[in-house]
């Protein structure tokens, strides 16, 4: 799943890890958008993630501890972190809230004019979408479908919202210049 990538490499980018810490990490920083990751499933994406190239296991011995595994992003890694942040700042559709908000948490991963192009085809792709709502708000506003109008009014308040986060993050991000 691309969030379960995005959260281990992003992690992973900060620094090598073992998989327990990234956990921790997890629950630390509150992100309850991704509770659903559970610590095998960490590891099941680690093991994806290792065999794609992306990272590095490295066995380590302290003291009297058992033997860990402690994980390292690659080169290639790196790369393929840029690609799902970059996915997730661009894209605006269904279901795509989480891999946003992730993207934005992991956002210093890739530069500020990466960071402005993903968003400007993300705010392009919500004015698009807030005009074909609209039309369909005048299709409907006087069929007497309250159910449909409801749902139409709902989705045009959602989107002019999005619209007005994503140009207040491209703001922010032009204003810093620099991570």
């Amino acid at each position: 799943m691309l969030r379960n990538r995005l959260v281990v490499l992003g992690f992973l980018a900060e620094g090598p890890m073992h998989g327990y810490q990234i956990d921790r990490q997890i629950k630390q920083r509150s992100m309850g958008m991704i509770d659903h990751l559970s610590t095998a499933s960490i590891y099941n994406v680690l093991n994806r993630l290792s065999k794609k190239g992306y990272i590095t296991v490295k066995k380590e011995k302290i003291g009297k501890m058992p033997e860990r595994n402690a994980y390292r992003i690659t080169a290639k890694g790196r790369k393929e972190l840029a690609v799902l942040i970059k996915d997730g700042l661009s894209k605006q559709r269904k279901h795509a809230a989480v891999a946003f908000i992730l993207s934005v948490v992991f956002i210093t991963n890739i530069s500020p004019k990466e960071a402005l192009v993903s968003l400007e085809k993300r705010k392009i792709q919500i004015e698009f979408m807030l005009n074909k709502v609209k039309e369909k708000h005048q299709i409907f506003k006087n069929s007497g479908a309250f159910n449909r109008l409801y749902v139409i009014d709902l989705s045009l308040k959602h989107l002019k919202i999005e619209l007005e986060g994503t140009k207040s993050l491209i703001k922010k991000i032009k204003a810093i210049k620099k991570w």
